[in-house]
């Protein structure tokens, strides 16, 4: 019989849990809200997506116009 660590009950593979890695990660939608993980998911990565594009049209404006800053 295998002990699960983590764990006050004796389990075999089934009851270990494995970690995923930080990039591997599911985002978990806020309660009361019904959404697949996978729509949640790709809310995060397209939220991501326009958040980087805003970074960059301020960093390409910043350098055009310095003198606004």
């Amino acid at each position: 019989m295998e002990w699960s660590v983590g764990h006050s009950t004796p389990a075999g593979k089934r009851g270990k849990t494995e970690i995923p890695q930080r990039s591997e990660e599911a985002q978990v939608p806020p309660r009361g809200k019904r959404v697949a993980v996978a729509q949640w998911n790709e809310r995060v990565q397209t939220n991501k997506k326009i958040g980087t594009a805003i970074v960059r049209l301020l960093e390409a404006i910043i350098l055009l116009c310095p003198k606004l800053f």
